[in-house]
């Protein structure tokens, strides 16, 4: 069992690696003037350069990087999980070497690989769970629901601030600005930037 463990494991530092790895190389050759896109991809559904580097290269490389280590017999897969660890944080410092003399361009990768790190760490989890959901569900029927009980307390969380919030704003300065008869709009916009929906 704690084999499977570890081995699950793998697969999650693999997808994570693969989906970093493959989007930082594509910005730095972006970066460079070189074309990090599929143009077919482009072509199918519809979307510019930068679209293919945030949503699908990623989860191209989380998926290669699960099937590769997923298909490869390993003997030690404490091992191999902990040189993936080793080259996510290592390889974007070579990258950063690369282009040390340029400092905004360093804080650009910088900021782009901890959101790579995040959105590949999500794809990667999601997709392992995919791949082995009925190991995960043995015995784990209290945090399957915890889990479930957080998740719908975080939408509606996020439904109540992003959504419903910024409505029901937006319908009282629209009653404000009518019982004014503001005609410019000023007052509808002033009453928006002082409930904090417009800068």
């Amino acid at each position: 069992m704690e084999n499977n463990k570890i081995k699950i494991f793998t697969q999650f530092v693999a997808g994570v690696f693969g989906g970093s790895i493959l989007s930082i190389t594509g910005e730095y050759l972006a970066t460079k003037g070189g074309i990090s896109c599929w143009l077919f991809i482009n072509f199918i559904f519809q979307t510019n350069c930068y679209e293919w580097q945030w949503y699908f290269e990623p989860i191209i490389g989380v998926i290669l990087g699960i099937t590769v280590i997923s298909k490869i017999k390993i003997a030690n897969y404490s091992r191999v999980a902990f040189l993936l660890l080793l080259g996510l944080f290592v390889f974007p410092l070579y990258i950063i070497i690369l282009s040390w003399p340029d400092e905004e361009k360093i804080g650009f990768l910088v900021i782009f690989y901890s959101i790579l790190l995040l959105y590949s760490s999500i794809s990667s989890l999601f997709i392992v769970g995919i791949i082995n959901w009925r190991k995960f569900l043995r015995g784990k029927q209290k945090y399957i629901t915890g889990a479930v009980v957080l998740l719908i307390i975080i939408l509606g969380f996020a439904f109540y601030w992003y959504f419903y919030r910024p409505e029901q704003i937006r319908k009282q300065c629209e009653r404000m600005s009518q019982i004014q008869k503001d005609i410019l709009g000023n007052t509808y916009r002033s009453c928006l930037h002082s409930k904090g929906l417009e800068h």
